[in-house]
């Protein structure tokens, strides 16, 4: 310290605001506070008086902060310094390190990590000072000297830091250590004695100790460094450690002052910040294309209800040659393969769960070993193992199907026609800790099916591009890279999780996981479904049909009619409103598009609600949140058909409408 007994400080910084705060706090602690909003105001400052610590800002508005501990060394002052900064990079770092900073704080601080750092600095220049007066006064008394010893123990023991001091040897490892404290004693579960009869090489990791010559160079040069190290303790555990290094002459030799702070807690939450940043970019990109995704399967299905719809009709006139019957069946084909294309998209999208009910994943992996012994090479041999008392999940068992589906046909391809398929169900627990890994998944019990392939498996790169839209390893032409996609979005969508692991030549993995439903629950109407009944013409009525696609309006007339129904076309939910209200007791059913512009299909059905409490309405989108169609259904909506419906399935969902009314 200066002269005075208080501690006496400069604090530069150009904003009024943090000087203030920070020449109260350190006022509080009865410290002298010098303050200078400039590097001009703050080197006359320094030409008038020596201070105990300097606590600059790197970036003044007419010039460095550095030129103000420069400006004291000039002088001859043996002030600390602590240098604040809101960016830093390697260079401002060296010269930093040149000038023999104390500190490199970054904005925005902590005051109380602050506080210590300026206590911290502050018990530093006065161990210099104390320690230049001890030498002196060596020669004068012994009793001194020991009275001095023993307050600089005192000191030594009482932060929170590690502290080491060890000779500088040639190879920087070999020499052991001089002195160390109680904390570097608790950290490394050693004796002071037995820690005293070791060396740096003993306590660092191997991977530390590959990078100690570039640091003894570089301790030599700059006289101290700041390097984050692997310490290794007694019973073998690794402590992250933050370690700062000076260099001083003791006892007429090089040593080593070494203070190592535990940041094994802050690199645990840098690593889970890291993955949480990750994981919301993941979430922000896959819902970016989920959205153009379910848009555009959206318009195709509107599209592909058009033509499925116009076919059926006309499939169904009698006049029609067989060359006409095998040109429509064709086009029907297509507009099913369309179908299940949309579906992909949807799955991908997660917004095409329109079925909820209860599903048995042994049963499924039953189905898919019948259909796959069929349409794959007989080279391939695939094998089940299924869990006797298997969970049940809920969810569309097409959609899931398709998904694992999907998966198989990846593993035969990967086995080029040869090799073992296996698929195995069993019963797991997804703790918290696994939970928060995947984006909207709970904690509990889960129905698994994993399938197991004998292929030649994928390389880390593969691995972690497997589920991005459109990456595929096929050649061009062969595969969309929508596969694995499209599963992902649909396990995601049904509140699941899957899991991929692989290895070059040795096969890949894939682990579908489903949360497990309680056998007593119950499903909701949208999902009692039961065999698709045959066409018929005797129905009559009259049906307002309500969409915004003339191309539906129109191929949705034609299919009711040949229905035997009487057919009103609504293009808005205004319009729609406002027709029923003029020919309510002539309109039995009101088939509604839940997504229009304007006066929406949630819209529309509450109006209709509130008109008429009796109201027949059934839903109809090409994707819906299958939240608001639940929401509709339990508010007394009739039924729910998905886009794009064939004549069959538009006949069924009539036909139980009419025996629903028939009952009531």
């Amino acid at each position: 310290m200066t002269s005075e007994s208080v501690p006496s400080i400069l604090l530069v910084d150009d904003e009024e605001m943090i000087r203030t705060l920070l020449r109260r706090t350190l006022l509080d602690k009865k410290y002298v506070v010098v303050t200078a909003g400039s590097r001009k105001e703050a080197i006359e400052k320094v030409n008038e008086k020596q201070f105990d610590l300097l606590i600059v800002d790197k970036n003044l508005p007419d010039g460095s902060g550095f030129d103000v501990i420069d400006a004291a060394k000039r002088r001859g002052h043996r002030s600390e310094s602590i240098v604040i900064t809101a960016y830093s990079d390697t260079d401002s770092a060296i010269q930093a390190v040149a000038l023999g900073v104390f500190r490199y704080v970054r904005k925005p601080f902590d005051l109380k990590v602050l506080g210590t750092d300026i206590a911290s600095a502050l018990e530093t220049h006065r161990l210099r000072r104390d320690l230049g007066r001890r030498t002196e006064e060596v020669e004068q008394s012994n009793r001194a000297l020991a009275t001095s010893e023993e307050r600089f123990r005192l000191l030594f023991n009482s932060g929170n830091d590690a502290v080491f001091v060890y000779p500088l040897s040639s190879d920087g490892i070999s020499d052991k250590f001089i002195e160390v404290n109680d904390v570097a004693c608790r950290w490394l579960g050693y004796t002071r004695r037995e820690l005293l009869h070791l060396s740096v090489g003993d306590l660092y990791s191997p991977k530390s100790l590959e990078g100690l010559p570039a640091r003894t160079s570089r301790l030599l040069a700059n006289k101290y460094f700041l390097s984050e190290l692997e310490l290794v303790s007694r019973d073998g555990r690794h402590i992250a450690a933050e370690v700062s290094a000076r260099l001083f002459e003791f006892e007429d030799r090089l040593a080593v002052l070494a203070i190592a702070r535990d940041i094994t807690e802050r690199r645990r939450s840098e690593k889970e910040r890291a993955r949480l940043e990750e994981q919301f970019r993941e979430s922000q990109k896959m819902e970016a294309i989920g959205r153009l995704a379910g848009g555009v399967a959206h318009d195709m299905n509107n599209v592909l209800g058009a033509v499925m719809g116009l076919a059926a009709a006309f499939d169904s006139e009698d006049n029609l040659s067989q060359r006409q019957r095998e040109d429509l069946a064709s086009i029907l084909e297509a507009c099913r393969r369309g179908r299940d294309l949309t579906r992909d998209l949807l799955g991908f999208a997660r917004k095409g769960k329109y079925r909820k009910e209860k599903i048995n994943l042994n049963r499924l992996a039953k189905e898919i070993k019948q259909i796959l012994t069929r349409t794959i090479p007989r080279t391939v041999e695939i094998e089940t193992t299924l869990e006797q008392d298997l969970e049940l999940t809920v969810g569309d068992s097409g959609q899931i199907t398709h998904a694992a589906m999907n998966v198989c046909i990846n593993a035969v391809d990967a086995m080029r026609g040869r090799g073992k398929l296996h698929l195995r169900t069993r019963n797991v627990v997804i703790d918290t800790e696994e939970a928060r890994k995947h984006n909207g998944v709970t904690a509990g019990k889960f129905a698994m099916l994993e399938i197991i392939d004998t292929g030649s498996g994928m390389d880390a790169t593969t691995l972690d591009l497997a589920f991005e839209p459109f990456f595929t390893t096929k050649p061009q032409g062969k595969g969309s890279g929508l596969g694995l996609a499209m599963v992902y979005g649909t396990i995601k969508n049904h509140s699941g999780l899957v899991k991929l692991s692989s290895e070059v030549g040795k096969g890949t993995e894939v682990k579908i996981c489903l949360p497990a439903v309680d056998n007593e629950s119950t499903l909701s109407q949208s999902a009692q479904r039961g065999s698709m009944r045959p066409v018929s013409q005797t129905q009559t009525g009259k049906v307002l049909l309500v969409d915004d696609e003339p191309m539906i309006r129109n191929a949705g007339r034609r299919l009711l009619e040949r229905l035997g129904y009487e057919v009103i076309l609504a293009a808005t939910g205004e319009d729609a409103v406002e027709m029923y209200k003029g020919s309510k007791d002539d309109i039995w059913l009101v088939v509604l598009d839940l997504i229009m512009p304007g006066m929406d299909g949630e819209d529309v059905f509450m109006a209709l609600k509130e008109f008429d409490p009796g109201v027949t309405v059934l839903l109809s989108s090409g994707y819906s949140k299958e939240e608001k169609a639940e929401e509709l259904l339990e508010q007394g909506a009739a039924a729910f058909i998905q886009k794009p419906f064939d004549l069959n399935a538009l006949a069924d969902q009539l036909a139980r409408l009419h025996d629903r009314r028939r009952r009531t």
